[in-house]
């Protein structure tokens, strides 16, 4: 994998990172802009070499997978006869800023953005699409990083509010008549998750859920949570947090009581992340549910395609990035392709889609009714179950 990965850098370095993707039947290409993270100013040195002889550094392998699914996007739409004008950018080049990238004079006539940013890159680029009427579509931000008033902009990670949303009303479907315990401990962010989750304790609400909050200090005892179980029925827990160290504890704690406590726990998208430990003997006797954006079946065989395809080159398994980036691409450059200047009243359309049963919708400012940006609303519940993960239904 590393001299796979170390090659295909020596090649984005000195190829200047834009692609020209071949048309021989069409004039007037459309033109797309992919940024994301390759940090080839760090990882290779003045005069051109790897600077990584004997580790290769993990903290590339995400933007770089994402690049190796959107230039697999670009292969497939080839062969199809949609071709495009593609321009492929380090967003961590210290050589050029974003715009001075996106100004350049070959990108006039610019047609799509896609972006694997930070909060501050996705705020330059919102700015320059606004400005430039031009789709913009962010596809790892959980937030929109306070844009605002710009219907150019597409939100493809769903916000926090979004997933603590989902949570509520997937409990409201699946346990409509169960009390719910919320765990969570002191910060900005598990605030945050609590305003979002108060409107369903409301007796009004149509979404009602009977919530109990209880707060945690960083010294609690498994007592105290016990204190708030029911041996007698099943116990729904909300973990509360984005803290995956406090999440992976709690959980722990929660699953040691499994067999004297049946429970059920529903956490923030978070809880992804630590699905190698769910997978453990530890968590047998418990259920743990989350929800996420992007989920693939095994058995999808574009999703073995693929996998076989770069387990191949790379002799490696893909992670989620790789297919992020090809299903992105697949999507929006053939919107792009049949709608041209028209795409920014198609952005909510699901046509195209590959993995992900996106669900675009527009975020409406309540006071202003404006229109703020666009957001996927689609979310798969996930359920870890005696060490195996599959999406309820």
């Amino acid at each position: 994998m590393q001299k796979c990965f170390s090659f295909l850098f020596s090649f984005l370095f000195w190829g200047n990172i834009f692609l020209f993707a071949q048309n021989e039947g069409k004039l007037n290409k459309q033109k797309i802009v992919v940024f994301t993270p390759l940090y080839l100013d760090s990882v290779f040195d003045i005069n051109g070499s790897f600077r990584y002889d004997s580790i290769f550094p993990k903290f590339i392998n995400p933007g770089l997978e994402f690049y190796e699914g959107v230039q697999t996007a670009i292969d497939s739409l080839q062969k199809v006869n949609k071709n495009f004008e593609i321009f492929i950018f380090d967003s961590r080049s210290k050589k050029k800023s974003l715009l001075q990238n996106l100004n350049a004079t070959t990108l006039k006539d610019l047609g799509l953005i896609i972006a694997y940013t930070t909060v501050s890159e996705s705020r330059e680029l919102a700015d320059f699409a606004k400005e430039k009427k031009i789709p913009y579509i962010n596809v790892n931000l959980p937030n929109d990083g306070n844009i605002n008033n710009n219907p150019w902009f597409v939100l493809l990670n769903p916000s926090l509010k979004t997933h603590t949303d989902g949570i509520g009303k997937f409990i409201k479907q699946n346990y409509p008549a169960k009390s719910v315990i919320v765990f969570r401990k002191k910060g900005a962010m598990e605030d945050l998750i609590s305003s979002y989750l108060t409107p369903f304790n409301q007796t009004t609400s149509k979404d009602f859920l009977n919530l109990k909050f209880v707060d945690l200090n960083e010294k609690y005892s498994l007592q105290q949570l016990t204190n708030q179980l029911d041996s007698t029925q099943q116990n729904i827990c909300i973990i509360a947090s984005l803290d995956e160290k406090f999440c992976l504890h709690l959980a722990y704690q929660l699953a040691s009581v499994g067999e004297l406590y049946p429970l059920t726990i529903l956490g923030m998208p978070t809880l992804n992340n630590l699905s190698k430990d769910f997978a453990r003997s530890e968590f047998q006797a418990i259920t743990v549910i989350y929800g996420h954006p992007f989920y693939i079946e095994k058995s999808n065989k574009l999703n073995q395609q693929l996998t076989n395809q770069f387990q191949f080159l790379m002799n490696a398994r893909p992670s989620d990035m790789y297919f992020r980036g090809f299903e992105v691409m697949m999507k929006y450059a053939q919107l792009l392709y049949k709608y041209n200047s028209d795409l920014s009243s198609q952005l909510t359309l699901k046509e195209f889609n590959v993995f992900t049963d996106f669900d675009v919708q527009p975020i409406i400012n309540k006071h202003t009714l404006t229109l703020e940006y666009f957001e996927n609303k689609k979310l798969y519940f996930l359920k870890w179950k005696e060490g195996m993960i599959k999406e309820v239904l």
